[in-house]
């Protein structure tokens, strides 16, 4: 997801946002600000879903879930579930981001 985010870090219409979920540690908060430690990650935002209000609000059923949403906030797609390729991963990524945008400016 890092490189997926570097390749769009100049497009103002595109914003990562990152929730945890499910986790599972006592510490929950601790555990993830651990995680990000000392990672070059820039996000908008770190989120972090105690209560699974994202899980059940987004039907998510698997980790990790991405949604891609057009300017509109409308869900243009959903992908469920870790591909180690990640040249596949970033490439479906941008595939997914541009098919949004051009959906939300009417050209799609």
């Amino acid at each position: 997801m890092y490189t997926a985010q570097q390749n769009h870090k100049d497009n103002k219409d595109v914003v990562f946002l990152f929730v945890n979920t499910w986790e599972q540690a006592a510490d929950k908060k601790k555990n993830v600000e651990e995680f990000f430690n000392g990672k070059p990650y820039s996000f908008l935002m770190q989120a972090l879903d105690t209560e699974d209000k994202m899980v059940s609000g987004f039907k998510v059923d698997g980790i990790p879930t991405k949604f891609v949403l057009d300017k509109q906030g409308k869900i243009r797609f959903k992908s469920v579930g870790y591909d180690s390729n990640e040249s596949k991963t970033v490439d479906d990524i941008a595939a997914m981001i541009q098919l949004a945008g051009e959906a939300s400016n009417g050209t799609n």
